[in-house]
């Protein structure tokens, strides 16, 4: 190795990789990273042209899932994008999972009016109350089967309500945990929810005539003590 080289090593440690880099370039063997345009799926564009994806881990098609998606953007909305450092160090968390049925997919999350917490479980099609100490109840009557509750929040009638993401409708439950739903003109997989300063609920409808867009809809609710709701 010449002093030149041996110089040039001692200022840059790496510099043998670039020089390696190179000489493939020169020769026409380097290798080129191809360029994916939009998700990973099974048929995907790469470098402007769609193919058949064979070098991809996503052979079950979960990073494309609609319910891991939502639970991951959700869990960035909650907690950020990065953990900040190692638990020792920053801090951990209190979990609470005696009375939830596992692989019931707990989703979205709301202060009740009784003093309480409650959130739904997408997987199991409920929605459960947890108190202060961690004492869990679930609720299923009057939830249809496959309905996938998503987001909940408190109206100003003093039930919980909560959007039916795989049902296209509306439910609402009572302290005493029983549900009703509502379908209406809801047709675009509803999700997040809150309580408006109209006394109406807004919900989103994520995907319309088969698009990623996002729509504002209301429902009209009687406060406290009223009996009916119509979208």
């Amino acid at each position: 190795m010449s002093e030149t080289a041996t110089q040039s090593g001692k200022q840059n440690p790496m510099q043998f990789v670039s020089d390696a880099l190179n000489d493939l370039r020169a020769k026409g063997v380097a290798p080129k990273l191809r360029v994916l345009q939009g998700e990973q799926k099974t048929h995907a564009d790469f470098d402007g042209k769609e193919v058949i994806n064979l070098a991809s881990n996503n052979y079950l098609g979960l990073t494309t899932h609609k319910a891991l998606k939502k639970a991951a953007i959700e869990a960035v909305r909650k907690y950020g994008a990065g953990a900040g450092a190692v638990r020792t160090i920053a801090g951990t968390i209190t979990e609470f999972s005696t009375g939830i049925t596992t692989g019931s997919a707990p989703f979205g999350i709301t202060q009740g009016p009784d003093g309480n917490l409650w959130f739904t479980e997408q997987a199991e099609d409920r929605v459960a109350r947890i108190t202060p100490a961690g004492g869990v109840t679930e609720f299923s009557n009057g939830i249809t089967p496959g309905a996938g509750p998503a987001g909940i929040t408190t109206g100003p009638d003093g039930n919980l309500w909560f959007t039916e993401s795989n049902g296209d409708r509306i439910g609402a439950i009572t302290v005493a945990g029983v549900a009703t739903e509502y379908a209406g003109t809801i047709a675009a997989d509803p999700y997040g929810i809150a309580s408006g300063p109209d006394s109406a609920l807004w919900f989103t409808e994520q995907f319309v005539s088969d698009r990623a867009k996002v729509v504002l809809e209301h429902l009209h609710i009687p406060r406290r003590g009223g009996c009916s709701a119509s979208l």
